[in-house]
């Protein structure tokens, strides 16, 4: 990963904030820690120290952020920094040891000192006379007595964001996004420091309090930049980790529990199922007595019975819910209640899925081949799940040595395009054998018409049947850049004959300056490989036909 093309490599959410706190100047300092190595100090709920480490090419080979978020490879301080970098480079700059904006900030800092109390309230409310939001920020961040009053400037806070981004109909537009969801980041900033405080109560307040407010925006917003979404997966992924925390009390867990088992029913989820399954799941993380666990299931019991349309998502609903409750009974009521629940649920493919990598460790193959086919046939409409129970079938077929059922089942694999499956095929005979099978497979490709997949092609090669490859590269001539290694020096002549009728049909077919450069590209690569005959000749036929069109002559020009 590069400077240059950093962007190409990072969440698309993860980008956008990084570029935001960029874009704010939240780098307040960039120094140099040794050849090519740079320490960043970035503003965001706390200061937060960034290195990057470059190559001579200002290839990324390290980087690191001592933040607490661990949710990805890069965080938004890091991004952030990049783009600092990437300016200054760009510009030619040496950064420099002590960067202007450490001196700035040092500067800045003495000259408040110097100031009169006084002083600095009068000139600090002035200033959020005129700025609402900022007034909400420095109120959330000092600005409470108890954990109640934090919670309500949370949602204070997130609103008065979301307001001053909203048009006048309340709706938030794609370019606007990310600044109204900026109470709500500055919220989950302020959980990850509480937890980290060991208040991890009232981190769950904060962050129940983001997803309900996310939730109510996401109906009015455009997000298909998919930042609310991301936030409030970030949220549940902060709350997974504080329910799973082992210095969890027994008081702190069932305060918890409560918390999130009354969530599950607020009116916000009751269109975002999977949302509402992982507060469900969390609760699960949390049960240790059998109350819990019995008020937990009536309530897994109350959602499934109020999902009574056969529908998809309905089913799926109820699987997920049926998943948690499994590993309940399994923790509370042991492996004989939970198998027996497991066997009366395998019309759903998750715990028929289960099923079969039980029977796996059992070393039981034959109850594999026997509920992977019962799966085929109840989802003969699902190809996915098809697929997938033939691949466990396959592996039962592998460990039990049943070689003729495995090599039936290898050549469907085949026909339906998948190649790893033909070289485990030919792995089940010998050499001497081989030479007589494989040429049944390419019949059999060819008579049901599948010589245009790329399985196709890629058999004809390992194989090395280089006459029906030129003959499959004849009838699809687009095809020759991608095989002419193969098929040289063996079909020379051929070969330079494609690329030539390929470049005129490229030609016929493309009327853009992007396409003429495509064509350009490809008689390029035929001079590359011997043929600069054949190239200075097509690229003079293309200068005649084509005389008309001045961009597409420029670049043939410079061919």
């Amino acid at each position: 990963m590069n400077l240059k093309n950093f962007e190409d490599h990072i969440d698309s959410v993860i980008l956008e904030r990084g570029y935001y706190y960029y874009r704010d100047k939240c780098v307040l300092s960039l120094e140099t820690a040794g050849e090519n190595k740079y320490s960043a100090i970035v503003e965001g709920t706390e200061l937060y120290r960034v290195l990057v480490e470059l190559d001579n090419q200002d290839e990324i080979i390290h980087t690191r952020c001592d933040c607490p978020y661990v949710y990805g490879e890069f965080c938004k301080h890091q991004v952030a920094v990049f783009y600092v970098l990437k300016k200054e480079q760009k510009k030619g700059i040496q950064v420099e040891t002590g960067s202007s904006r450490k001196e700035d900030s040092d500067s800045f800092k003495k000259l408040l000192m110097t100031q009169d109390k006084d002083e600095l309230v009068r000139m600090l409310l002035e200033i959020v006379e005129e700025n609402e939001v900022l007034k909400k920020q420095i109120k959330f961040e000092i600005g409470q007595d108890s954990d109640d009053d934090l919670v309500s400037n949370a949602v204070v806070l997130i609103r008065s964001c979301i307001d001053k981004f909203s048009d006048h109909y309340g709706f938030v537009h794609y370019d606007s996004t990310w600044d109204a969801i900026r109470g709500a980041d500055q919220t989950l900033d302020k959980a990850l420091q509480v937890t980290e405080n060991g208040q991890q109560v009232l981190a769950v307040k904060l962050i129940l309090t983001v997803m309900r407010e996310m939730l109510d925006l996401i109906s009015q917003a455009d997000d298909s930049g998919g930042c609310i979404g991301q936030i409030i997966d970030d949220a549940v992924n902060l709350l997974n980790d504080i329910t799973v925390d082992e210095t969890l009390g027994e008081n702190e867990k069932e305060d918890i529990f409560e918390m999130l088992i009354s969530e599950v029913d607020c009116k916000q989820y009751a269109e975002w199922s999977d949302w509402q399954l992982d507060l469900l799941r969390c609760c699960s993380d949390l049960v240790e007595k059998e109350a819990l666990w019995k008020k937990l299931e009536q309530k897994l019991n109350t959602l499934m019975s109020d999902k009574t349309e056969d529908s998809w998502s309905n089913k799926y609903y109820e699987e997920k819910v049926k998943l948690i409750k499994y590993n309940l009974i399994r923790q509370y009521e042991g492996k004989k209640q939970a198998r027996k629940f497991m066997l009366n649920n395998l019309h759903h493919s998750g715990f028929r899925e289960m099923a079969i990598k039980q029977a796996f460790e059992e070393q039981d193959y034959e109850r594999v081949i026997e509920l992977t086919l019962k799966g085929e046939k109840q989802d003969k409409s699902w190809w996915g799940l098809i697929k997938k129970w033939r691949e466990f079938r396959y592996q039962a077929y592998q460990m039990a040595k049943k070689i003729e059922e495995l090599r039936e089942l290898a050549v469907e694999f085949i026909l339906d395009g998948h190649f790893s499956y033909y070289e485990s095929l030919k792995e089940s005979y010998s050499q001497q054998e081989w030479p007589a099978v494989y040429p049944q497979i390419i019949a059999l490709l060819e008579d049901q018409g599948k010589n245009h997949h790329g399985i196709y092609t890629s058999i004809l090669v390992a194989e090395g049947e280089k006459q029906k490859l030129l003959e499959h590269v004849e009838a699809n001539p687009a095809q020759v850049v991608a095989f002419y290694k193969e098929l040289i020096p063996q079909y020379e002549d051929e070969v330079f004959r494609l690329f030539v009728q390929h470049i005129e049909e490229m030609a016929v077919n493309t009327s853009d300056r992007r396409g003429y450069k495509q064509v350009c590209q490809v008689i390029r690569r035929l001079k590359k490989i011997g043929g600069r005959e054949h190239a200075a000749a097509v690229k003079e036929k293309l200068l005649q036909l084509y005389k008309r069109r001045p961009a597409f002559c420029d670049e043939l020009s410079r061919t």
